[in-house]
């Protein structure tokens, strides 16, 4: 009878361990990747009212600038650009000019939007990443036979494309 028992203690023992073996595997899962294209851009603020008011007798009126909005941008595709336009045709005898700083690709520097009904090129060639908090410097200018424009207003769009 202790035979018995020993080879019962033996099985009880050993029969986890077989199971175990048998029922361990591998199991596989495929998983889809995908990256979309990323053009996203953002302003911050608008500007101050630009009201042309000064002219030395003799000259033209002073140009006027606001220095106070900004845009942050993020891409993961390269030589992208950003374009502006504007909502109207600025009147007569005026200029609306816009320009923006950048790191991460080419500024146009100052650029003549006063008729800019279609996009116009601001900065080019930007590398893939991103860039915050880049400087929006704007320039209205009137000559005197502009005459008086009270409270007139445009709207600029600034667009991130490839």
């Amino acid at each position: 009878m202790v035979r018995f028992g020993h080879i019962c203690f033996l099985l009880i023992f050993l029969l986890p361990e077989t199971l175990l073996s048998q029922t361990s595997g591998t199991a596989q899962q495929t998983i889809t990747l995908a990256i979309q294209p990323v053009l996203r851009m953002q302003v911050s603020g608008n500007p101050e009212p630009l009201t042309v008011g000064r002219a030395d007798a003799g000259s033209e009126p002073e140009e006027v600038k606001d220095e106070n909005t900004g845009y942050s941008i993020v891409t993961n595709l390269d030589n992208v650009k950003i374009v502006a336009s504007i909502s109207d045709a600025m009147p007569a005898g005026t200029t609306l000019s816009i320009a923006l700083q950048s790191t991460r690709g080419t500024s146009r520097g100052r650029v003549d939007i006063s008729q800019a009904t279609s996009p116009v090129e601001v900065v080019t060639n930007i590398a893939r990443g991103a860039e915050r908090d880049r400087r929006i410097t704007y320039y209205f200018g009137a000559t005197a036979e502009a005459g008086e424009i009270s409270h007139a207003s445009r709207n600029v769009t600034l667009t991130l494309t490839n």
